[in-house]
């Protein structure tokens, strides 16, 4: 299952926070907090990649709906009613038409939005690869911090 990038947020604050109660929990739960984001990564991945080809698919059926070449069928499929009335001269002018339309620019969010929670996964990743570095210097200054009291 693919968690909202808002829930994987509170998620990661909740296992990323170190505090001397819970150094043990933590460190034993590295493993388990690895897979979680790991499979967490690989769907958003996958979202991503089908968000990249949907986006492709939607740019070749609107390249030829502004020159006046799509079916009736594609047409539906960018929720186009009629062919396109203009006619474009350049490539130029038919990317940009391409670049502003609101099916184009509504599947490129998605694919920045997967990108977006990707880093973040990887972010969240390395903090839990580096946890038994912090875990370790935590208890070696709490085991400092007793013995010159």
């Amino acid at each position: 299952m693919i968690l909202k990038f808002e829930d994987l947020v509170e998620k990661a604050k909740g296992d990323l926070d170190l505090n001397p109660d819970n150094l043990i929990t933590a460190s034993a739960n590295t493993g388990i907090d690895m897979v979680f984001y790991a499979e967490q990564r690989k769907n958003w991945v996958e979202a991503r990649d089908h968000a990249e080809t949907t986006l492709k698919r939607i740019a070749r059926y609107l390249w030829l709906y502004y020159n006046g070449k799509a079916t009736a069928q594609q047409l539906s499929l960018i929720n186009k009613k009629q062919p396109f009335k203009l006619q474009l001269n350049t490539k130029q002018d038919i990317e940009t038409f391409i670049e502003s339309d609101t099916e184009y620019l509504t599947q490129k969010q998605l694919v920045n939005e997967a990108e977006s929670v990707i880093k973040f996964l990887d972010e969240v990743i390395g903090a839990i690869r580096f946890r038994a570095q912090v875990v370790r210097n935590m208890i070696q200054e709490k085991h400092s911090f007793e013995s010159n009291n």
